[in-house]
């Protein structure tokens, strides 16, 4: 009999820090601004469509990166937690691009997941391909610098993990 409250004493507390992971990480994706990544990217005020588009990529970047922390702070629950994350975005969000974004989530999960820990550097150029119009020596520089700041929103996302 007390093995049974043991487990479920374990159970509630697995549940409780999952499901504070979750609310800890919707609350660090709904107060992120972006204008940090836009401004690396050189996207101006007024180009209005590639700012939404980049803005949409990097909460799918930064839902990827959150499931590598998972990974290392989860190991066996971080699928789990992730997946519960992603429904409960699409029935939440206003957004109406959040199957996309949901669905971008999960293949820069799968580029970080054959990376090397916690190398963005792949991710990074992804991203300036996807937004810069610029020669190829501004294009490293520009990866570079998405590439530090991906790792130290890697960082701030671990940190606020629970």
């Amino acid at each position: 009999m007390q093995e049974d409250c043991s487990a479920a004493v374990a159970l509630s507390d697995e549940e409780t820090y999952a499901r504070q992971a979750r609310e800890n990480f919707r609350a660090l994706l709904n107060d992120m601004c972006f204008f940090e990544e836009l401004a690396i990217l050189g996207l101006g005020r007024f180009q209005f469509s590639r700012r939404r588009r980049m803005v949409a990529e990097f909460r799918s970047v930064y839902m990827a990166v959150w499931r590598l922390a998972l990974g290392s702070s989860f190991p066996e629950d971080a699928d789990a937690i992730f997946t519960a994350f992603c429904q409960e975005y699409l029935r939440r969000s206003r957004d109406r691009h959040a199957q996309d974004i949901v669905r971008k989530a999960e293949e820069y999960w799968h580029m970080l997941r054959d990376a090397s820990a916690k190398d963005f550097r792949s991710l990074a150029e992804q991203l300036a391909n996807l937004s810069a119009r610029c020669d190829e020596e501004h294009r490293q520089a520009v990866t570079l610098k998405l590439a530090l700041h991906i790792r130290a929103v890697y960082r701030l996302i671990f940190d606020h993990l629970i």
